[in-house]
């Protein structure tokens, strides 16, 4: 021993600092001058960075005790930790990953271990799984999993990763050494410690289910598959058993108890919806806060955070848990829901034309407590796919009153705000949308050619929009184009799929070329404008116009009411739910021209052109309707005036909430 002690002393005079603390560390676990070597190693190896484990772990812990995934913060003060961390290579790097620690309480050093883990390889293709990772303290491998989920997320949901840990005092020591914040910025880790936590956590019916469980060694990694498939078990159970309580339930709900209850007002409506969309999660908010109007208990399925995500085991424990005889989802159906009871009333609010809204299947699958509540009353091709005319209601989207109205504005809100002419909408940036829509076919044997077809169809349309030679609100002219340029590159293609690809044409790009266009006309204009969206920041020519992105609700009311005039730029309908929330906010809006034959939700139904409603048809009727508005304060508040009294009474959430609930008990009294 005196002899590794004399090795060891010379080794760290020599600055071989990892092989002087091993031999001191042997001399120590030998019983060789234990007390002296113990705090000779403490004050050299560990207290020059002191102060770096105190800041780190400090740092760490108030930032975890704010952090929205972790439910334990009951961290211990720093002096209270059970673990010195001391750094081992010849650097003595505290951030080198490379460590031994000293126990307090038993006064004995544990073994040395490095923290990094080597990476998961990319081909693997565990990097497209969410992971549950056992006992890692890795922090370059847990943001790498980070990353490696945000590339399969969904729009704005955040796939986690979930971070298990047997002890949360060893935790907590070892939160000298890791700096979290990037794992915490990130939003995507679930801290779980323990089996019980392990348990309450896979319990939660919107928790995503891990696709892979990882760990340093195969022992962890055995204990956190067995405490892992121990939760799945419970959690499945639990889904079972809400299956059945859902099918005794459910099982003497009768037609005739829904008309009674609709009638008695004691009907109960389920509303599924979801974060990750902003305007359908704000349209069937208003519909609750209708509901709550009318009297009519109603509840909101929603995503508890940016991890969580709604599914079969959610929709199942809503339904067992809310009992709704109603339930009401936007663009999607009943026989996507299997496990939902046929008993239940299920409506579908059609906002969007999704490509299975045209398919003739999907019509035919229509029930008899089905309903189709849409706003396409124009649409022809919709018309024709043969949905049960009795099943159908008449469903624009519509406004909620209390929150589109007239506000007092603070200066800095008429200064950020206020302008001649705004657009509202987060598309329309068209050059941008149409590189992006290319590349839905890059992996097509033949997309060099479709890509030429595209751009001459794309040059074509725009200009013809642009120079107003042609119009393109219908479908055939779109289709016509198609037909000729795939004849001329001799690419056999069905007058179905034609079809298809000129009707996802529309409404990807020339919609945004119909959006598109008249900004660009207002710009050469010269008007005191400012656009509101995603898309204008990217545009090199109209981004000095861009105010970013305006929040739906009472920030976009406000907006409005600082603004004289708000162009409305909708290649498929007039009836747009920004006409309404514009005019109820107190200000003109004007719309463009769409040829009723080919509206698909008419404004005209509902407001008078001209008295209630304007509408712009081209370049010089646009600027010359601009012109005498913003000259005529009068004549525009009367516009206004006349279009909010119209709008208030048949276009409202509550007065759709009414209709679908007397409709509802109208077609099930036959039943």
């Amino acid at each position: 021993m005196e002899k590794l002690y004399a090795e060891a002393c010379a080794a760290f005079s020599r600055r071989q600092y990892a092989k002087a603390l091993g031999l001191f560390i042997t001399c120590c676990r030998g019983g060789h001058m234990a007390e002296e070597i113990t705090k000779l190693v403490l004050d050299s190896y560990n207290k020059p960075f002191e102060e770096i484990f105190r800041s780190t772990y400090e740092k760490n812990v108030e930032a975890l005790i704010k952090y929205q995934f972790i439910k334990r913060t009951d961290f211990p003060d720093f002096s209270n930790l059970k673990r010195i961390f001391i750094p081992c290579d010849d650097s003595l790097d505290p951030g080198g990953g490379a460590f031994i620690y000293f126990l307090k309480e038993s006064s004995e050093f544990g073994p040395a271990k490095n923290l990094a883990m080597k990476p998961i390889e990319k081909n693997s293709g565990l990097n497209k799984l969410i992971p549950l990772l056992g006992e890692i303290y890795d922090a370059g491998f847990i943001s790498a999993m980070i990353e490696s989920s945000s590339r399969i997320s969904y729009l704005s949901q955040k796939h986690p990763v979930y971070l298990y840990y047997h002890d949360f005092d060893e935790f907590a020591d070892y939160l000298q050494i890791i700096d979290f914040s990037y794992i915490l910025n990130a939003g995507r880790a679930v801290f779980i410690f323990g089996g019980e936590e392990l348990d309450d956590v896979m319990a939660d019916p919107q928790i995503p289910l891990p696709g892979f469980t990882f760990s340093p060694s195969q022992a962890d990694e055995d204990a956190v598959n067995v405490l892992f498939n121990s939760a799945i078990k419970k959690k499945t159970e639990t889904h079972e058993r809400n299956i059945r309580e859902i099918a005794d339930y459910y099982s003497n709900l009768s037609p005739g108890d829904i008309v009674k209850k609709i009638n008695e007002s004691t009907v109960r409506v389920g509303v599924i919806t979801s974060r990750f969309t902003s305007a359908v999660q704000y349209y069937l908010r208003d519909c609750c806060r209708a509901l709550d109007k009318l009297g009519i208990e109603n509840e909101t399925l929603i995503e508890k955070s940016d991890i969580h995500s709604l599914g079969e085991y959610s929709h199942v424990a809503f339904v067992n848990s809310f009992k709704p005889d109603i339930i009401l989802v936007i663009n999607h159906f009943r026989w996507e829901e299997p496990l939902l009871p046929a008993q239940i009333v299920f409506v579908s609010w059609l906002q969007d034309l999704l490509p299975h809204h045209f398919e003739k299947e999907s019509a035919a699958k229509v029930g008899p407590l089905d309903f189709v509540l849409n706003q396409f009353s124009g649409h022809r091709e919709f018309q024709e796919i043969g949905y049960p005319e009795k099943q159908m209601i008449f469903g624009p989207i519509t406004v909620n009153p209390d929150i589109y109205r007239r506000y007092e504005l603070t200066e800095k809100e008429i200064a950020d705000y206020s302008s001649d002419i705004c657009v509202i909408s987060n598309s329309g940036n068209v050059e941008e949308t149409f590189e992006k829509y290319l590349k839905n076919y890059e992996s097509n044997q033949h997309f060099e050619i479709l890509k030429n077809i595209f751009v001459n169809i794309y040059q074509k349309i725009y200009d013809d929009i642009y120079n107003e030679k042609a119009d393109y609100h219908a479908l055939d002219p779109t289709r016509n184009l198609f037909t000729c340029e795939l004849e001329r590159a001799c690419l056999m293609i069905t007058q179905e799929n034609i079809q298809k690809i000129a009707n996802e044409f529309r409404v990807n790009i020339i919609c945004e070329i119909y959006k598109f266009v008249p900004v660009t006309w207002l710009h050469e204009r010269g008007y005191k404008m400012k656009l509101w969206g995603k898309s204008w920041n990217s545009h090199p020519v109209l981004k000095k116009y861009a105010m970013g992105v305006a929040k739906n609700g009472e920030t976009m009311s406000r907006i409005l009411n600082a603004t004289k005039i708000a162009v409305g730029l909708h290649g498929l309908l007039t009836l747009h739910p920004r006409l309404m929330e514009t005019i109820l906010s107190g200000c003109l809006y004007i719309g463009n021209h769409i040829p009723p034959e080919d509206d698909w939700t008419d404004a005209r139904k509902y407001l008078k052109e001209g008295y209630e409603l304007v509408l712009f048809k081209g370049r010089d009727d646009l600027y010359k309707k601009i012109d005498y508005f913003l000259k005529n304060k009068y004549e525009r508040k009367h516009v206004v005036a006349a279009g909010q009294k119209r709008i208030k009474e048949d276009l409202t959430s509550e007065a759709l909430m009414r209709n679908m609930l007397e409709s509802i008990s109208r077609t099930l009294r036959v039943l």
